[in-house]
């Protein structure tokens, strides 16, 4: 079971729980809650927070974002299974500096809001609206609980920002704008990628076509085939201080990257203290449509090759990892 923190905002306290095995063990956990806050005291009532649509579940249809996703700098942990408490499976958690996720969280929230909007924080399987400055602690009390924890800023299905930060290390930045404001979109997001640029180990900017906010949806969904990876990205977090998953329009590169020859498809400039932006020469072949230009694509892939993870490196680290911890097969672990 995750536990949260909690959060004190204008309609009360708010604890977030995730993964609880089964209605009635919640209903159970929450009975022994209301049991001690009444032995203290404490009146009142205890409800779900439900799910409360933010304007991008209304709409009835998906408008696309430009999206920065990028991988923070930190460590693996493994955190066993414990079957009795809730959690019936090993997991995998990235350890991040607690000053470095200050900062990002800091960052995060100060760059999603949009005029007029409305703010929501989604949890899991529940989302809710709250006050400005009730969001960062109620994301922070998520983050504490489930693998995904995000903020949505939306004055409308294409007036929207988006943040996201998963307990493997992911942030996500995505901002729902008419597409034909890509080019604000791209020169927006570049820039988070500059500003992130000392906490992060990896970065890319792109298109995105398809609802939700986790490092998969934003990288593996939606996008054309990639012959060297199969296999969901998010398994390659420990490699991507040194490898990238595919060539995108615009990158973030550490100091760790070993940089090949670049031919006239890209620019590099600086960023941050030792990090590098790589961007594309030809943007518009990346963003006037729902997909790159496949010969554009293929093109940059090839100048790329030699950064790019595979699906047996990434078997590899991930059967390396839990084997160290587990006699255990890794895919047994998880379900699959």
């Amino acid at each position: 079971m995750g536990l949260g923190g909690v959060a004190a905002t204008s309609q009360g306290p708010v604890l977030i729980l995730h993964d609880v095995p089964d209605r009635k063990e919640a209903l159970e956990l929450v009975r022994r809650i209301a049991d001690n806050l009444r032995e203290q005291g404490v009146t009142g009532r205890l409800m779900s927070c439900g799910f409360q649509k933010s304007p991008l579940e209304n709409s009835d249809r998906f408008f696309p974002a430009i999206a920065a996703g990028i991988s923070l700098r930190g460590n693996p942990s493994f955190v066993r299974p414990v079957p009795n408490a809730g959690r019936a499976r090993a997991e995998y958690h990235w350890d991040i500096d607690p000053m470095v996720l200050g900062t990002v969280f800091d960052y995060a929230l100060r760059w999603c809001n949009v005029p007029s909007g409305k703010y929501f924080v989604n949890s899991g399987l529940t989302q809710f609206k709250c006050e400005q400055q009730e969001c960062g602690d109620l994301l922070l009390a998520a983050y504490g609980a489930i693998p995904t924890a995000a903020l949505t800023c939306a004055a409308g299905p294409n007036e929207a920002r988006r943040v996201a930060i998963t307990r493997d290390g992911f942030l996500t930045f995505e901002w729902y704008l008419p597409p034909s404001g890509w080019k604000d979109g791209v020169a927006e997001l570049t820039g988070v990628l500059e500003a992130m640029a000392d906490y992060a180990q990896y970065g890319l900017v792109k298109r995105i076509n398809m609802p939700g906010f986790t490092w998969q949806t934003l990288i593996d969904l939606d996008w054309p085939v990639r012959p060297h990876l199969r296999t969901s990205s998010m398994w390659g977090q420990e490699l991507m201080a040194g490898l990238i998953p595919d060539a995108f329009a615009v990158q973030l590169l550490s100091s760790t990257h070993k940089l090949p020859n670049f031919n006239g498809q890209w620019a590099s400039r600086p960023a941050g203290r030792s990090s590098l932006l790589l961007t594309h020469t030809d943007l518009s072949a990346w963003f006037d449509g729902r997909h790159p230009h496949q010969e554009t694509l293929d093109a940059a892939r090839h100048s790329l090759s030699a950064l790019f993870m595979n699906d047996a490196m990434l078997r590899d680290k991930k059967a390396d990892f839990f084997g160290e911890h587990l006699r255990t097969p890794a895919h047994t672990l998880f379900g699959h």
